[in-house]
């Protein structure tokens, strides 16, 4: 077997990373040529899970009971998701998502978001009860996955008026500055009102 040292390189993309071929041989075997390569691989940027800001939230672009992508919620209550999305009483046509059971503590949670050189504003959004969703809700952020300190936006949320939406609109605060990982949650507490209270969020 003759063995020419050939010293090459190529670049190759492929499922993120960068490919770099070299120190190649071509190796003569019987009546063939076989070229042969070690391979050196570089990761390149991976695509990002974080969304850009600003950043606004319907629940339209899905088919019910579906969450948009990136949406994830509990499953305390029912195994296929606690949270859901709905076609029925939404503050913008044609969805809201809806929780329900307001004595079994349950939580949205946004997607991430990069807030690197930027500076957190506000966040709206619209809520409706029906008149026995009593529970106690709360907004705050996960920054960097750190759930053992979140940080608070919002007081506890409690009932104001029945089958009305209702808006709520917070200051974001400054400890969201420039983080590169942030995550929203709303967190019904559970601790008061029936099995059959019902929470729908809209318009975030």
């Amino acid at each position: 077997m003759e063995m020419v040292n050939k010293n090459i390189w190529s670049r190759v993309v492929l499922d993120h990373f960068v490919f770099y071929k070299r120190n190649c041989f071509y190796a003569q075997v019987n009546s063939s040529m076989l070229l042969l390569c070690a391979l050196f691989f570089f990761p390149i940027e991976l695509f990002s899970q974080t969304y850009s800001l600003p950043y606004q939230q319907n629940f339209d672009t899905v088919s019910p009971p579906s969450l948009p992508s990136n949406w994830t919620t509990t499953t305390n209550r029912r195994a296929s998701g606690d949270f859901k999305t709905i076609a029925s009483a939404p503050h913008s046509s044609p969805n809201a998502v809806i929780d329900s059971n307001s004595v079994i503590a349950q939580t949205l949670f946004s997607p991430m978001f990069d807030f690197t050189g930027k500076i957190g504003d506000s966040l709206t959004f619209f809520e409706r009860r029906n008149s026995t969703h009593h529970s106690g809700i709360i907004l705050d952020a996960v920054v960097n996955n750190d759930t053992t300190s979140p940080i608070a936006i919002s007081d506890t949320l409690r009932f104001v008026i029945a089958n009305t939406y209702v808006r709520r609109a917070y200051t974001l605060p400054i400890s969201l500055n420039n983080q590169a990982q942030v995550q929203f949650r709303w967190r019904v507490l559970g601790d008061s009102g029936t099995s059959a209270g019902f929470v729908r969020f809209d318009d975030i």
